[in-house]
């Protein structure tokens, strides 16, 4: 085994460890997919029961192999006075150089209250993985290494689970706060190398606690600030935040977001977007997001600006 086969071997155990359960900017996207109990803010703010979307992010724009991440997303709530059932689908793509991550995951829940004034649930989400290197993407001492041109995959299962808690208040005011472990199982994962080489990396669980609330300004919007902590075993606890407006405009409640965050690892986001109303049909908004970010810490400065973009398709069933 040459050299930067093994580096990236070892980058890639890293890169695990700290990257397992990729994170956007605006996460209220894929809330569901790290919270399989959660019911997103769009319900609150639009009402509309279900979302279709897709997000794409790519990290360090100035560095040569910046990693990316594409997400897409389908989250259902069927509304009930007494017992709710929450569903969703999800899939992920998150590439590091010569080293990628795939993912499907369902997940299915339920509501106990009326979604019109608050109440309490339970999720869980089933998912298959799959960890890859593509020795293509890598460079060798040697000219035709045995490895050379070869890639090695290892595919696991997961499942998660999630708690989450609202209420809305007279004003139409909400709190919001949830508990979850996307990642419960974990895995010892190894890849075989043609050569005989055996490297090992372990999926860990991650645990994630948030909370938020959404004021209203009458006729004009919400205000909404949320507040999310990220853990792993053996590795320092990160905290994000952030705060944005939604400006809505009746009947078609088109109208506008602008928001700012940041979290514990320095990290500085900012986050716009429109919302169309009833440009694909009655009682429907089309959401489209930009979000930047800037990391001061580390070597985030050499690296660059990460962008974020998204879209998302909101409609109801009654």
């Amino acid at each position: 085994m040459r050299l930067f086969l093994l580096l990236a071997l070892l980058a890639l155990g890293f890169s695990v460890q700290a990257q397992q359960i990729p994170i956007f900017s605006q996460f209220r996207e894929m809330t569901g997919y790290l919270n399989p109990a959660s019911i997103k803010s769009d319900y609150f703010i639009l009402d509309n029961n279900i979302s279709v979307g897709a997000t794409y992010r790519q990290q360090w724009a100035n560095h040569p192999l910046s990693p990316t991440t594409f997400g897409a997303h389908a989250d259902l709530l069927f509304e009930n006075r007494g017992f709710s059932l929450l569903g969703g689908a999800y899939f992920l793509k998150d590439e590091v150089g010569a080293t990628d991550f795939t993912g499907f995951y369902g997940r299915i829940g339920g509501l106990i209250g009326n979604p019109q004034r608050g109440g309490l649930s339970v999720g869980f989400s089933v998912g298959s993985l799959q960890h890859r290197v593509n020795s293509a993407g890598l460079s060798f001492f040697e000219e035709g290494d045995i490895n050379e041109g070869t890639t090695y995959s290892e595919n696991a299962m997961d499942v998660g689970a999630g708690i989450f808690y609202f209420t809305i208040n007279a004003q139409k005011d909400v709190f919001y706060a949830g508990i979850s472990i996307p990642q419960i199982l974990g895995a010892d994962i190894s890849l075989t190398t043609l050569d005989g080489k055996v490297f090992n990396y372990k999926r860990e669980p991650h645990y994630f606690i948030s909370a938020g609330y959404m004021k209203t300004i009458a006729d004009v919007g919400y205000l909404e600030g949320k507040v999310m902590a990220k853990g792993v075993n053996s590795i320092t606890p990160s905290v994000d935040f952030s705060f944005r407006f939604i400006g809505l405009f009746p009947p078609s409640n088109s109208g506008f977001w602008v928001g700012l965050g940041g979290g514990s690892t320095g990290v500085l986001m900012g986050e716009v977007g429109g919302i169309f109303g009833d440009l694909l049909g009655a009682d429907t908004q089309l959401k489209v997001g930009y979000s930047p970010s800037y990391y001061f810490a580390g070597f985030g400065p050499s690296f660059g600006i990460t962008h974020e973009f998204t879209l998302t398709y909101l409609f109801s069933t009654y």
